[in-house]
């Protein structure tokens, strides 16, 4: 039995594109790249539920258009739209990821695998969200999380302080906000496009227009498309949070918190619901 050669360089995310029949339909593939000591791993999430008719997948070296993997999607899948790759035998060289998608086109991801010995001394971390600072986690000897004081204080002094603060601002709600640029829509409709874009049963991972166009007529389809995009990103991001608090880095609450935060829009009921299927996924 041959042993696998470990290559411990990482890996730079490149541009993701769709490509053929139906190309700005198939919605766009969200990836990050995470690595430990001898561990690492390319994680793909599909714009829509894997098991809905994608085909094959390919893993293609560029430099030499060898195909390193070719397999089914489903056969991949870690939960309902998560594929997981274990980059630890790829060497350094230029790749591309391609995504058969059940509308005939294919979802494509490029990346470069960098050599360890050329890496910076630093290591290369996947890009923070826009949330608190990550506080480290600390246990003791029964595996019982030990309190962080300097935390616990940092959030009450924060919380004092924003208590202050907004019992001295006007009231004033604000019911529009931008989604795009010069493109303002009331919270209540971006929240019923969440709403539909995340709905189970019969319309779960399609298309809103249609719904959306006989909720609200005025709308443009060129406006619904952008709309689709936005709480698309909003999913994700909830969805990259759940996973988060998973592996230690924030708490559960938190979820709710920082998605309020980065989209002040979305409505309670949007925010838990959704921090429930994301800790669903994650914990798959």
């Amino acid at each position: 039995m041959t042993e696998m050669i470990s290559h411990n360089g990482i890996i730079e995310l490149g541009t993701i594109e769709n490509t053929g029949d139906n190309a700005d339909q198939m919605g766009i593939l969200h990836a990050q790249f995470v690595h430990y000591p001898d561990c690492q791993q390319l994680q793909v999430w599909l714009p829509e539920y894997g098991r809905s008719g994608y085909g094959s997948y390919r893993i293609i070296d560029k430099n030499t258009q060898v195909i390193i993997e070719n397999a089914l999607v489903e056969d991949k899948l870690n939960g309902s739209i998560k594929m997981l790759f274990d980059t630890l035998g790829l060497p350094d060289s230029n790749y591309m990821l391609e995504i058969d998608h059940p509308k005939g086109g294919k979802h494509i991801l490029h990346f470069q695998k960098i050599a360890e010995y050329s890496m910076p001394e630093k290591p290369i971390e996947p890009v923070p969200l826009k949330s608190d600072t990550q506080w480290k986690v600390y246990k003791d000897g029964f595996g019982n999380l030990i309190p962080n004081e300097d935390q616990i204080l940092r959030e009450n002094a924060q919380k004092q302080f924003m208590e202050k603060f907004n019992a001295n601002m006007p009231d004033v709600t604000i019911t529009q906000f931008e989604i795009a640029p010069d493109l303002k829509l009331d919270k209540d409709i971006i929240n019923q496009a969440l709403a539909f874009s995340t709905e189970w049963g019969q319309n779960f991972r399609k298309p809103i227009h249609d719904r959306m166009k006989q909720k609200y007529p005025e709308l443009s389809l060129e406006t619904i498309d952008i709309l689709q995009t936005c709480v698309r990103k909003v999913e994700y991001f909830i969805y990259h949070l759940a996973e988060q608090c998973c592996l230690g880095k924030i708490k559960e609450a938190e979820i709710q918190t920082n998605t309020h935060r980065q989209y002040p829009w979305i409505s309670d009921h949007n925010a838990s619901r959704l921090a429930g299927i994301g800790m669903f996924y994650a914990m798959k």
